[in-house]
């Protein structure tokens, strides 16, 4: 047996402007694949994908000769789902045509009426009732459905109300593979050409905005974030799936569930591999759940913000004020996120002035935060407390002639409802107006492949971020300020490690500008924190990206004493440490007390160094050394010595150093204690001491950290394993660290 789903109608937004269609509809694809585990052969069209109207879409249909077909219906497309219905049940024999969605949950019997192709409409969630319509196919005809809840059959009672799915986990993921993914919208990526995916999180809805429909009712219901999260790591290694639109209109509601998700996208790795948005209430936010979203992959959050008038949102009954609305856009800005905000014009208690004060605060937001806006007429629904206002005169207000249940009439750039002092003319002038003057502001345009800009606010701030040797090397904290920066500065190696975590548009401050200016060292340091204090006066935030420990520990006390002078806020966040860095590089982490000792010269006599070695190895401390050698030893382009004469010396001292370590170290470790080496771009090295000394030593690179092993340290073919301090091993008898597949 075959089903058919159809998404009718060549529009799929309630507007007329023509974009690429980002995704296939969300509950389409849930119905597919309930319907194909059935075991039927499944079919999906997609009118608008394909550009079909009504008798194309139709001629498709009765081409594939479908047992079962399946058409959703919004409000804005019912009347092109009703003509479908009608063009295919000419096919002969007929299928069993159905009908669901928004629009026929809301007005069952009428949508009966209105179809006469329709033999069941199927009001609230279909993945469960599909299923049980399909069996019908098999045998007991569709008679057999009269009374079941949610089930509408022509010349039979009104059954009892659909059920609501109570545990949305158990819903098995959609399966896009059932649908022509790569003839919808790609965008421009860090990881190149990518397509979208839609993906529910919640159903139901705790608020009463005068203008919504209550299809999936009042009670909030919540899948687990472990769920979403499984979700989108299913996703990304079977489809190569990158982004994500979680398609909530609160997916912030529940605080601890939020940050738990970002938490586990991060814990699994997924935080610097896909990216993902969100709509949720400006009250419903604050800055560490932001930034928080940010370092778990979040780029833009959508705000349903409807009016710029105190007193049109009560009437709205919207949840928020103004006030409440800038300061949420302004976190989410703040916290490196890209904000899409909504307006209405003309709802009933609108007037000129409030109509203005909208525009006048769109225009506020968009100049001053770079927001993407949806600026739009209010259509009124059925069964919305709207449409009852519009039925009963509130304020006036009143049908457009011809407009009341005319389903074609919904678009949101002509007028349903005009109101005194806003007649239909003057709110499509208004609506005109308002649209062209936003369009000649610079904003974003997500889904139109146009990145957003970080927003032009924030105190003059210089945040110095130590990271890792590697993108996996960068803590949430660390990601979490890069990606509320608005300018970075950094060497180009570094800012290669971050990049997945800047914002779109931040302003680079390349660290090559000031070496080409320079004409030593001084004056290569005093030019990058010059530029550094000039970009934070400009733009806010200002991220000085350092290598690790020793990039903090060489540069954090200029750039403070250089910011406190300019009267900049400053501060420090180390990120990664390289102890941490090293050992994920080597599958070693540290276990018990460790020494992390630095060799850069410029910052520690040498006598202190030694005397911190032999304290660490006397008290048979796994020991780590990092940063032996100065830059300018393997990058003397960058550094030549006739423009950076101080730099060669350091050079030598460093390795000098090195040397001096490594001698201390034979004094109190054997020839056989394990040796650790990563390095910023070569292999990373697991050996001996006496094979370090003799092979490694004479070329390793600036930027190496070494781990040398303690008495107890092992060898695990590459693998450093040092147990605890019990003979046994660590508290489970294993061994303290091992790679997957690696364990004795």
């Amino acid at each position: 047996m075959r089903a058919l789903l159809i998404d009718p109608g060549r529009r799929y937004l309630e507007r007329d402007r023509a974009i690429a269609k980002p995704y296939p509809h969300n509950g389409l694809a849930y119905l597919a694949t309930a319907l194909a585990r059935e075991g039927l052969g499944v079919s999906v069209i997609d009118a608008a994908l394909e550009g079909l109207d009504e008798q194309a879409a139709a001629q498709r249909a009765v081409a594939l000769r479908p047992d079962l077909v399946l058409i959703t219906a919004m409000t804005f497309n019912a009347g092109a789902a009703f003509r479908t219905a009608a063009l295919v049940r000419e096919q002969d024999p007929p299928p069993l045509i159905v009908l669901g969605g928004v629009h026929p949950t809301l007005l069952p019997r009428r949508t009966l009426e209105e179809c006469p192709a329709a033999d069941v409409v199927v009001a609230g969630e279909g993945e469960e009732a599909v299923v049980e319509i399909a069996r019908t196919l098999d045998g007991g005809g569709v008679a057999a459905l009269a009374g079941r809840p949610g089930m509408h059959l022509r010349g039979h009672p009104e059954p009892p109300p659909p059920r609501p799915i109570a545990d949305l986990d158990r819903l098995p993921f959609p399966d896009w593979g059932l649908l022509d993914y790569e003839r919808y919208l790609a965008i421009p990526s860090r990881w190149g050409s990518i397509h979208l995916y839609h993906l529910n999180s919640s159903r139901g809805c705790p608020y009463s905005c005068t203008f919504c429909s209550p299809v999936h009712g009042g009670r909030v219901r919540l899948r687990s974030p472990e769920s979403i999260v499984e979700e989108m790591a299913v996703n990304l290694a079977r489809r190569g799936a990158r982004h994500f639109d979680l398609a909530d209109s609160n997916a912030t509601l529940v605080r601890p569930r939020f940050m738990r998700l970002c938490r586990l996208l991060i814990d699994r790795g997924l935080a610097g591999n896909v990216s993902w948005n969100i709509d949720t209430g400006p009250h419903l936010v604050d800055a560490e759940m932001l930034h928080l979203a940010r370092a778990a992959g979040c780029g833009m959050v959508s705000f349903g913000l409807e009016s710029g008038d105190d007193e049109m949102l009560k009437r709205m009954r919207k949840p928020h004020g103004v006030a409440e609305a800038e300061q949420g856009v302004r976190a989410a800005v703040e916290g490196g996120l890209t904000v899409k905000v909504s307006f209405i014009l003309g709802h009933p208690g609108e007037t000129p002035a409030s109509a203005e004060r909208t525009f006048a605060f769109a225009r506020h937001l968009r100049q001053t935060y770079g927001v993407e806006y949806y600026y739009n007429l209010v259509d009124a629904y059925p069964e919305t407390e709207l449409w009852r206002m519009v039925e009963r005169g509130e304020a006036g207000a009143r049908w457009v002639e011809g407009t009341r249940g005319n389903w074609d009439a919904y678009g949101r750039t002509k007028p349903m409802i005009e109101l005194p002092g806003l007649p239909a003319g003057e709110l499509e002038r208004l609506y005109a107006h308002y649209t062209r003057a936003l369009d000649e502001v610079s904003g974003s345009s997500f889904y139109e492949g146009k990145p957003g800009r970080p927003g032009r606010v924030g105190t003059p701030e210089v945040v110095i971020i130590g990271v890792g040797f590697a993108p996996g090397h960068v803590t949430a904290e660390a990601a979490s300020e890069l990606g509320s920066c608005r300018a970075v500065m950094g060497h180009e190696r570094v800012l290669r490690t971050v990049a997945a975590h800047l914002p779109p548009g931040v302003e680079v401050l390349a660290d090559a500008e000031s070496r080409e200016r320079a004409a030593d060292l001084a004056a290569l340091r005093a030019d990058r924190l010059a530029r550094t204090m000039d970009a934070a006066r400009r733009v806010g935030k200002v991220a000085y990206v350092c290598s690790g420990d020793a990039g903090v520990y060489s540069y954090a006390e200029p750039v403070l004493r250089a910011a406190h002078a300019a009267g900049v806020r400053a501060r420090v966040v180390p990120g990664i440490t390289a102890a941490t860095a090293v050992a994920a590089r080597l599958g070693a982490p540290l276990r018990d007390a460790f020494a992390v000792i630095g060799l850069y010269d410029q910052h520690l006599p040498e006598a202190v160094a030694v005397a911190r070695i032999e304290a660490a190895a006397a008290a048979d401390m796994v020991i780590v050394l990092y940063l032996p050698v100065h830059e300018a030893v393997a990058f003397p382009g960058l550094y030549p010595p006739e423009r950076y004469p101080e730099a060669h010396p350091i050079a030598e001292r460093s390795r000098a150093r090195l040397v001096s370590a490594i001698s201390c170290l034979r004094r109190h470790r054997g020839p056989q204690t394990p040796v650790g080496v990563v390095t910023l771009d070569g292999e990373d090295v697991v050996t001996t001491l006496s094979e370090f000394e003799r092979m490694v030593l004479p070329q390793v690179h600036p930027y190496s950290t070494l781990i040398v092993g303690n008495s107890r340290t092992r060898l695990l073919g590459r693998v450093m394993v040092t147990p605890g301090r019990d003979e046994d091993g660590d508290e489970d008898g294993g061994p303290a660290a091992s790679r997957p597949g690696e364990r004795e």
